[in-house]
């Protein structure tokens, strides 16, 4: 994620452009080795030379999907040719590539190929890798990842004109989020909350949440935790699915939704200690998510490579974990310049 978050700040340089394309049947297209694998065919792919016999096996010779080691033997395949073709290993940032003589930077995920620099280098950087990988024809930004990224040209929030912008929009993957919860939970009450976090403050006081799931009820068809984390017999109710709902949002959360980090490996790291507090703060997030669907994570570029650098953010809260009275801490990182703030 973070590596294409990389190419994309690179791709909004000006001159510069990002392009993306899929390997076709990627696994198959390197030969398998190591131990030997023999594999049964499918009746009607048999050849006439078989007539007759009775269970006939024959090698594997393709990184057949599925094989253990298919995934490895691809990976090697797809790196050999990047480097007989000029493109270059990143130091410590494996599957990401650098083209010297292009200027181009390639990051590569199992299939997925993210190309970015200069516009008119991007063209002959497709043949080269297109010379021993087949792949779909390139296109621009669109879904990559499960994340629609969508590009436009504003004015610059710090002024100075106008800038190259980069939207993240998960709001698909969001709903299917929200409405995984409501299926594992047979919630529908899913109040309008401003924050994801439960006793945050709200106007002139503390707001308070109640947990409640459609008229007070968790209709999920699931069992109470027998036991809470001290040991009485509160247990929450929706432990036995809280993993389900919390991998998933998640995902979004590292990909587009820095804002729902904090309330998510909060809640993540009870998952086995789970108590009737965590129900009310899964359910609070999860309004939180469900009344921000319109929320972007954005990023911009207005400034040559040269104003460019990285910043990294860090800090802690103070005994953020009121049982265990530990702090937290947390960083970000980010691309910036005088007229450049993108989100790494």
């Amino acid at each position: 994620m973070e590596a294409a978050k990389a190419a994309d700040c690179y791709g909004l340089v000006d001159g510069h452009g990002t392009e993306c394309s899929d390997a076709e049947q990627a696994y198959t297209q390197s030969r398998l080795g190591g131990t030997r694998t023999w594999i049964a065919l499918p009746r009607d792919e048999w050849p006439p030379s078989w007539a007759g016999i009775r269970n006939p096996v024959c090698p594997l010779i393709l990184s057949l999907y599925g094989h253990p080691d298919s995934g490895g033997f691809w990976e090697r395949h797809c790196e050999k040719h990047l480097h007989s073709v000029g493109f270059e290993d990143i130091p410590a940032w494996r599957s990401c590539f650098w083209h010297p003589r292009l200027h181009l930077f390639l990051v590569v995920y199992v299939d997925d190929f993210k190309l970015s620099g200069p516009k008119a280098n991007l063209a002959e950087g497709w043949k080269l890798i297109r010379s021993g990988i087949k792949t779909d024809e390139p296109t621009g930004h669109g879904l990559y990842l499960g994340c629609l990224h969508e590009v436009t040209r504003r004015q610059c929030p710090t002024g100075g004109g106008e800038v190259q912008v980069l939207e993240y929009n998960m709001q698909s993957f969001l709903e299917s989020c929200v409405a995984r919860c409501r299926e594992l939970t047979g919630a529908t009450y899913l109040r309008k909350v401003s924050t994801p976090f439960i006793g945050c403050p709200s106007g002139d006081g503390y707001e308070s949440d109640d947990g409640r799931w459609e008229k007070g009820a968790v209709k999920a068809p699931v069992k109470p935790n027998p036991s809470a984390a001290d040991g009485s017999a509160a247990g929450g109710t929706l432990q036995p699915i809280a993993a389900k709902v919390l991998m998933k949002v998640l995902y979004a959360a590292r990909m587009a939704r820095f804002d729902l980090l904090r309330a998510v490996g909060a809640l993540a790291s009870c998952v086995t200690k789970w108590d009737s507090l965590c129900d009310k703060r899964l359910h609070r997030l999860m309004c939180y998510v469900h009344h921000t669907l319109h929320l972007r994570m954005v990023g911009w570029v207005g400034d040559s490579l040269a104003d460019l650098r990285p910043h990294l953010f860090a800090d802690a809260d103070f005994a953020g974990d009121h049982n265990s009275m530990k702090s937290t801490s947390g960083v970000y990182l980010c691309i910036q310049g005088p007229r450049t703030c993108f989100p790494l």
